[in-house]
């Protein structure tokens, strides 16, 4: 199985912010840049900011992110058991 891709955030890195890239979710900040893969260990449909989102969350044994994706459909091939490989702006939703 082929590992699919998506972007998390887009922009470019303000000054300040950490310009370090993490290839492990165990190494990922919050506003810290990020290219891991994962595998996914979860799908469900959660409420967040008032609206439906797929919520994913990844694993690459050495922690967990989760993903929020506005809810406009089914994601294709996206699958428990797939890899995922994210890249962008970690966040922290707390």
């Amino acid at each position: 199985m082929g590992t699919a891709t998506w972007p998390l955030t887009s922009g470019a890195v303000s000054r300040g912010q950490q310009s370090r890239v993490v290839d492990k979710i165990g190494d990922a900040s919050p506003h810290g840049r990020i290219d891991v893969i994962g595998e996914v260990r979860s799908l469900t449909t959660t409420r967040h900011g008032g609206s439906l989102a797929h919520r994913v969350e990844i694993d690459d044994d050495t922690g967990s992110l989760t993903l929020l994706f506005p809810k406009g459909g089914a994601i294709p091939n996206l699958v428990v058991g797939a890899h995922l490989r994210v890249w962008g702006t970690a966040t922290s939703d707390r």
